[in-house]
């Protein structure tokens, strides 16, 4: 009997040093894993990984020390206003569980639309070209638009001898080369690469010019901020026109994606209605 006593008491013993084994075990591994370089701030025992530092602020990575600390003293703030928050008992507060109430209710559908909308969204460059002829009205231009460049010169009669020799040239025509061919330099350029509306446009003889020019024309010199000018028409888009799908792909592609997100979560409210009770009061 003692013998059974006594090996009962080996085996407890042996049970507890495995498991204060496992913990100094599991405390050591804990201390490693704090003590490394992963981690960036500590407040109490509130850890700020470097791992999801950066996955909450990707754009942060790369930038410089001084950045990075704003963003690491901005996170301890948050956290001893928390333990504060928290030695006050607000978490305990029936209005704060109300707010936190509402926001988990929120973050929980807006991941369910997410999962919804993911799973039955479809995107192809058919329903693309579908959806656009469909709502082709969406895509015309709303008032005319132009792409110009201006050319400077010293004065108004060195301008002149440059619009004079491009009209004797053949198209295509070329500014520089008729610079050269009356021996006088052009002084500076301002390109506009993207379509400019006529609102946008502050000067209005410049306006003038453009409205009744074809494109790949050069206007005759005229004085632009006070400086001689003339002005090269690239491409002009007339209030009404249809813009080509091509160019317009990407912004058809996210209306195309809010309008099925909304027709998605609308049908799958519809048949909500139909599988729970519910009643609205307010007349």
């Amino acid at each position: 009997m003692k013998n059974r006593q006594n090996i009962f008491l080996v085996l407890l013993f042996l049970v507890i040093l495995f498991i204060s084994s496992c913990d100094r075990i599991n405390k050591l591994k804990q201390v490693y894993i704090l003590s490394s370089d992963s981690i960036l701030a500590r407040v109490d025992g509130f850890y700020l990984l470097k791992d999801d530092f950066y996955n909450q602020y990707p754009y942060i990575k790369n930038s410089s020390d001084s950045l990075k600390k704003i963003y690491i003293n901005q996170w301890v703030n948050e956290k001893l206003l928390y333990m504060y928050a928290k030695q006050l008992k607000l978490d305990k507060d029936p209005q704060v569980k109300k707010i936190i109430q509402q926001a988990q209710e929120e973050i929980i559908v807006n991941y369910l639309k997410k999962k919804i909308v993911g799973s039955k969204l479809e995107i192809s460059e058919e329903l693309l070209k579908r959806f656009y002829e469909k709502n082709k009205d969406r895509y015309r231009v709303k008032e005319n638009e132009y792409k110009y460049i201006i050319y400077f010169f010293k004065d108004m009669k060195i301008a002149w001898k440059v619009k004079t020799n491009l009209i004797k040239q053949q198209p295509p025509k070329d500014i520089y080369k008729a610079a050269r061919g009356v021996g006088v330099n052009i002084l500076q350029k301002e390109q506009v690469t993207f379509f400019t509306k006529e609102h946008q446009i502050k000067s209005q003889i410049l306006l003038a010019k453009l409205r009744v020019m074809n494109n790949g024309d050069y206007s005759r010199p005229f004085l632009y901020d006070s400086k001689p000018a003339i002005v090269y028409l690239i491409d002009k888009r007339l209030e009404g026109k249809y813009l080509p799908y091509e160019e317009v792909k990407s912004i058809v592609a996210l209306d195309y994606i809010r309008e099925r997100e909304k027709e998605i979560i609308k049908d799958l409210i519809d048949s909500l209605r139909v599988v729970y009770d519910y009643e609205i009061f307010y007349k």
